[in-house]
């Protein structure tokens, strides 16, 4: 019995096939009759099985008649080019009931209405990883592939997606444009990161106006330490790297809980507001602050980085 990767690798040998055919037919004269399936198999160095995927396909798209017990024709009139769209991606299952889930369902909802609004039509894709350490090298949604191959996307946003070769590649080879999330420049045309240290700023200043002089960070990202305590400085709190941790991927189980009792067992002088540079993370955390034994906001004032306004 094969598995879900062995047939997407088959869907994708039919893909790259159809598009060689389609080459082909171009070439060819309406109502034409094609070689026998076991010839042009044998010429494009395939399986039977992987031809009649391409032949389906083709089908599909009009460029063929397959009539059964007599062989393949050209199609008399030529196919419309494929309505292209713009692939929302993300390959981690938002159909969950986890706040990582409502925090991309979100994203990829105003995503939506921002590419409605400029006038493209979209489509979401939604994998179906539960972390966002996938176990494979292909991606998951399976339709995205499927897609791509069939030229009918123009653009690609990819959120919780990782930029794996196969699918890049792809993309590139067909001049199809990737935005994506998080540093991937390497591999996406371009990468767009939230404004982190801006909230970092507007947490540190709500902080001050509580009169808060002892801040501490929980967080996740490169350099958002030294730009946090950087901006501990410039607010003229009291700036203490052991109250800094930003080591620790919010997808990992218990990043929040540790972060929370490795600040507060660091120093014996404790902080007196703590905020959260993600709501992921602050969620995990919760039972390590319940287990503090101080009072909030009283004694420790609680501020969420939570994807809205402070």
């Amino acid at each position: 019995m094969s598995g879900p990767s062995q047939r997407n690798s088959s869907r994708r040998r039919g893909h790259r096939v159809a598009e060689r055919l389609r080459d082909a037919l171009r070439n060819l004269r309406p109502g034409e009759k094609l070689e026998p399936m076991n010839v042009l198999a044998a010429r494009f160095s395939v399986s039977v099985n992987t031809l009649r995927i391409a032949m389906a396909q083709l089908e599909s798209e009009g460029w063929l008649e397959i009539r059964h017990g007599s062989g393949c024709y050209v199609r008399r009139t030529t196919p419309a080019p494929p309505a292209r769209h713009v692939a929302v991606l993300t390959e981690y299952n938002v159909l969950l009931s986890t706040s990582r889930a409502d925090f991309y369902r979100h994203l990829m909802n105003e995503l939506r209405m921002f590419l409605q609004a400029k006038g493209r039509s979209s489509r979401l894709y939604i994998g179906h990883l539960t972390s966002e350490r996938p176990d494979t090298e292909t991606l998951t949604c399976a339709e995205f592939m499927d897609d791509l191959a069939l030229d009918r996307i123009e653009g690609i946003i990819a959120l919780a997606a990782l930029p794996l070769y196969h699918w890049t590649h792809e993309a590139h080879a067909r001049r199809i444009p990737i935005v994506g999330m998080r540093g991937c420049s390497d591999r996406f045309d371009v990468s767009v990161d939230p404004d982190l240290e801006g909230g970092v700023r507007d947490a540190l200043s709500l902080a001050a106006r509580h009169q808060r002089r002892r801040p501490a960070f929980a967080g996740w990202g490169p350099d958002i330490e030294e730009a946090f305590l950087s901006a501990v400085a410039e607010f003229q709190l009291e700036a203490r790297p052991e109250w800094v941790r930003a080591t620790l991927h919010p997808a990992h189980a218990g990043a929040g809980w540790s972060e929370v009792r490795e600040i507060w067992s660091a120093a014996e002088i404790k902080p007196d507001a703590i905020i959260f540079g993600d709501d992921v993370l602050f969620e995990d955390a919760v039972p390590a602050l319940a287990s503090l034994g101080v009072r909030i906001p009283e004694d420790l004032l609680v501020v969420v980085l939570g994807n809205a306004g402070i």
